[in-house]
């Protein structure tokens, strides 16, 4: 079993490679991402991809239901310690299937929101969106955990408070089971012009290709 696995390891590692060999590039003006002390450059071409992609995503993300959910899992979530939420995140973790607690992240009204978009456009593998302090909110699939924070994409993304829309590498995400990229776009509030929440949305690497 142990073999299997690493096996698996292995190959998606191969696939990845694979992926970044073919959209890595020397273009001039590309925004760099650095991985390992690798620096990896994506074409022209697939940047605007992402750019499109995101462009597309955004006025979802800027519904009033969006702020209204965001805003009261702030509300409720402002004054939980961090061993309340670890206790949380342990609990979402090891649920059943979707359980209870998750489930409820799954079936709220942002979430559908998110989910009829992701139906119209099947290039989004998952889409989910946290609170201000990386808690989920709303999801199209099950997350591998409800803690966020601790992660070094939402971290930059935050950007204390300030915002930083930005996309990953080539990966392998667990949740939506497909090679991907993934991006990242604070929720601003126009008002006080600070991230009030984070989404991250996983664009299918499949869907990119047919766009080259």
């Amino acid at each position: 079993m142990k073999i299997k696995k690493s096996l698996i390891i292995l190959f998606s590692a191969i696939v990845v490679v694979i992926f970044v060999y073919f959209f890595a590039t020397d273009y001039r003006n590309v925004a760099t991402k650095e991985t390992g002390g690798i620096q990896i450059e994506f074409s022209k071409e697939v940047e605007s991809i992402l750019k499109a992609k995101a462009d597309m995503l955004r006025p979802v993300l800027m519904q009033s239901i969006v702020f209204e959910e965001v805003g009261v899992s702030n509300q409720k979530n402002k004054n939980l310690s961090i061993e309340e939420i670890l206790a949380l995140d342990e609990k979402f973790q090891s649920s059943n299937g979707n359980g209870h607690f998750a489930e409820q992240f799954l079936t709220n009204r942002t979430a559908k929101t998110l989910i009829e978009f992701q139906e119209d456009n099947p290039a989004f593998s998952e889409i989910f969106i946290t609170d201000k302090f990386g808690l989920n909110v709303a999801q199209t699939n099950k997350t591998s955990d409800f803690y966020q924070a601790d992660e070094k994409w939402w971290i930059d993304s935050f950007n204390d408070g300030r915002g930083k829309e930005h996309h990953g590498l080539i990966e392998f995400d667990e949740s939506a089971q497909a090679e991907a990229i993934s991006l990242y776009i604070p929720i601003i509030d126009p008002a006080t012009e600070e991230a009030v929440g984070i989404a991250k949305a996983v664009v299918s690497i499949a869907s990119i290709k047919m766009e080259l």
